[in-house]
This record gives C-alpha cells, structure tokens and sequence, in this order.
C-alpha cells in the first residue's frame, strides 16, 4: 500500500527456529513511522487489516513475549505424547502452560503490559516489561487503574486519549501523564469521541447523544429517543358528538372561552429565554443502533430496524438452571423466517427535521429473490429487499459521507455516497455474488460492513471486494 509520505510499507513475518520451538517475528523497517505519522489513517482499518498501531504492536509482541512465557512449557519435537480421554479434556494450561493476554502498549511506548499467570493462582495478574524484554514486573493491584486502555480515541496529535472505564469515560493527559475522569453516573456511558475541532466531547447515554464541553463542562443533550410511541398521536380521535359538544360548551361558557384562548396564546408564543431541546423521536416497536453526530455537527444519523412479528418463536431448553426447573431460551428464527425491516434516519439539528434514506432506488434492489426451494417454479417476489446501512463514514474534512449497504439475502453489497442534506444515495460500486457475497475484509456475516475508508485527499474511497 502506498500512502500520503510515499513509504511503502508491509509486514514481513521469518521462521526462526531454536532448540525448543519455533518463533515468528520479523518487521519490515519503516512500518513503525508510517503508523506513527498517519494515527488516522493506521486507526481505521478493520477486519484483519490493522486496527490501530497498539493493536498491531500488540500482535507480535504477543509473539516475543511468548519466547519467554511458554518456552518452559514446550515438549521436545522428538516427544510423542499418547492420545487419551483424560488427556485431550485436561486444562490447557497443562498442556501448554499459562500464555499471556491482554498485551497493551504503554502509551509512551517503552514498556509492555499483559497478563500472565506463571504460578497458576486462581486468577491472573498483570505484568509489564520493558520494550528490550529486560526488565520484568508483576504490578500491584491499587497499580491497575493507571493502566493504558486497548481502545479508545486519540487527539490528532496523539497527547490525549479517551476511553471508557466501568461505564464512565476518562479523559487522558498523555503529555502531562494526568487521568481525568470526564463523568461519574450510575447510567452506563458508550462511544465517547472528540468533535471536530476536539473542543467537546460526544457520548452515547442510554438511547440519546450528549455532548460536553471540556472548557467549562456544560452538557448538552443532542437528541430524544424515546421508547414506546407518541402518546398524542395514539389517543383515539374524538367522535363528531364530542367534538361537537367541546365547541358548543366554549361557545357557551365565556370564562372557558378566555382560558382556552390564553393557553392557545401561550403555546403559540416562545419564551425569548426558552431553552432548545432536541425533537423527540419515539421508536415503538424498533431498535435503535448506529447512532452517530457528523463533523460538522449539524446531521445525527441513526438506524432502526424491527422484526415481523411471528407467533411462532425458535426455543430451546435448558435443563441446568439456577432454580433447578427447565427454562427456555430463545434461538435464532428458522429458515425462510421473515427478514427484518431497516429504515436509515437523518436528524437535521438545524431544522430539527427528521427523515430517512431511500433504499427503492438502490441498483439491483428489486432483483426477484430466488426460489427457496426446487420444488417452486416461480421466480420470486419483485420487491424491494430487505437492506441494511452502516455508517456514515465521514471524510476527513467533513463533507462527504460514504455509507455501506449489506442485502439480506447476503447477494449484494453496495458503496455509496450519502447526501444528508435530502438522504439521496449515489452508488459507487456493486459487488454481486449468486450465491454468498464475502471474503477477506468483507465477511460473510450481514451485521459487518467490510473494511472501507477515505484516502488522505478526500476525494477517493478505498475497499475490499470479492
């Protein structure tokens, strides 16, 4: 791959044997500053390209550390141990020995964190080690919390960190090596990110958005999902007789009359103090997921999807329960179940308007689905298919949006832009497969999107396809 500083980078990986077993682990020089230099482009890879630079890091150090932690465990290549029942169901780390998980980066990148249970206690603890492998610790408990995070988002210039910590978020000071704990709630908070300008925080809390300024805390919700639906728009319509007897009764009662005016004049009229707060979107019987604000701030996109009601619900049972009686759980449908619903909804802050995305027009969206069996002649429903967005991925710059669009059916993939201003979609790209669209980077999996990202210039769009 060749990037914005013209390096060409790859990951080289040598057999290196010794007396006791075979290690891997080589790095092609120049990987390391590329990643250093590009954290946003390095950050955004998915799938089994690289997640972040810790991440990557993480990867083979897992494999020097291991030079270490399982060399003592290893069997000698001329060993032929004996297949038996008690020995293919024993603990593993009889077997293999204790290995170590959790590998993390220090943030300034001299030492190495990890778990490891050398002495086989009840639970594990968490080591550090120096970058040359020297220096081996085992850290105290009180010691735990100034650990570095696997996940989270940095600051475009890498000296801040957020991250989520037993549901609150934490604020990190790299730089100045200072932890800040941003909020401190009984409810559970998610997916905190910098806005654009990095002046404030935006989080997920419950169902709803809210931002919060770093300068002077002030917090602000940014929208009002709701459960359940609009109770005004439930109530059933008055009959002609009511309605006919509320007019007749302010018709004839004058002080009635003056009140009801008052209050139609008072719901009319603003306060010039009111506060704003964002429209209230009840959700009924729909899911709520995707929930994302853009660059700009301005556009809060969402999905929702819902499934076809079925009587007729997959169960299985469970026989070892607390209560010592069988209970049921729930399973996945059967084949050939109804496909659930998906709508792609854009709140306009600015207009406080909410509408969603047309998927009718999408090419090849209202390709008859094939018969489920052979025995059926026909040649499918000419309908819309069932079809499922994810994102937006916003350009670095903030003015484009790319979406992904997944068939259910698992035939089609589409890439396309996003107009937020009217939810219009232009297709880019469409991958068909007859039988099963996946692969690398892709995934057979209809919930996953595939990897997709924007190149530095802003104008094009990089992605795996079959």
């Amino acid at each position: 791959m060749r990037y914005r500083n013209g390096i060409s980078s790859s990951i080289r990986f040598e057999a290196v044997k010794t007396a006791k077993s075979i290690y891997v682990f080589s790095l092609t020089p120049g990987l390391i500053p590329l990643l250093r230099r590009e954290p946003n482009l390095s950050n955004r890879f998915n799938g089994f390209m690289i997640t972040s630079y810790e991440y990557t890091m993480s990867v083979l150090l897992f494999l020097l550390i291991s030079m270490f932690t399982t060399s003592g465990f290893c069997q000698p290549a001329s060993a032929k141990p004996e297949l038996t029942v008690a020995g293919i169901m024993r603990d593993p780390i009889q077997s293999v020995g204790s290995l170590p998980d959790s590998i993390r980066w220090a943030e300034d990148g001299r030492r190495v964190y990890f778990k490891w249970n050398p002495d086989f206690t009840e639970a594990d603890s968490f080591y550090s080690v120096s970058r040359d492998g020297k220096q081996l610790n085992k850290l105290e408990p009180e010691d735990y919390q100034w650990l570095p995070t696997r996940e989270g988002q940095y600051s475009r210039d890498r000296t801040l960190k957020l991250f989520v910590r037993n549901g609150d978020i934490y604020l990190h000071d790299i730089k100045r090596k200072k932890l800040i704990q941003v909020t401190n709630t009984v409810e559970r908070e998610t997916q905190p990110r910098f806005t654009y300008q990095e002046e404030a925080v935006v989080f997920r809390r419950g169902m709803n958005l809210f931002k919060i300024d770093l300068a002077n805390g002030s917090l602000i919700q940014i929208t009002d999902f709701r459960e359940g639906s609009d109770p005004e728009q439930d109530a059933p319509p008055p009959s002609d007789n009511q309605r006919w007897l509320k007019q007749e009764q302010r018709r004839l009662s004058t002080v009635l009359d003056k009140r009801l005016s008052k209050k139609e004049r008072r719901r009319k009229q603003k306060p010039v103090n009111a506060a704003h707060h964002p429209k209230t979107i009840y959700l009924a019987k729909q899911q709520l997921a995707g929930l994302q604000l853009s660059l700009d701030q301005r556009y809060v996109t969402f999905r929702l999807s819902q499934s076809e009601d079925n009587r007729f619900s997959t169960e299985v049972p469970n026989y070892v329960a607390e209560d010592g009686y069988t209970e049921m759980l729930p399973a996945r449908p059967k084949v050939g179940s109804p496909p659930p619903s998906f709508k792609f909804g854009i709140y306009d802050l600015v207009h406080d308007t909410v509408y969603y995305a047309r998927t009718d027009s999408i090419p090849g969206i209202m390709d008859p689905v094939p018969a489920e069996t052979s025995a059926d002649s026909g040649q499918g429903e000419a309908k819309a298919r069932s079809v499922i967005l994810y994102g937006p991925f916003w350009s670095e710059d903030g003015q484009h949006a790319l979406v992904v669009g997944r068939a259910w059916d698992n035939k089609d993939r589409w890439i396309m832009l996003l107009n937020p201003q009217n939810g219009a979609l232009t297709v880019l790209d469409r991958q068909h497969d007859p039988a099963w669209i996946g692969g690398p980077g892709i995934s057979g999996w209809v919930y996953y999107p595939g990897w997709v990202q924007w190149l530095p210039d802003n104008r094009r769009v990089c992605f795996q396809s079959e």
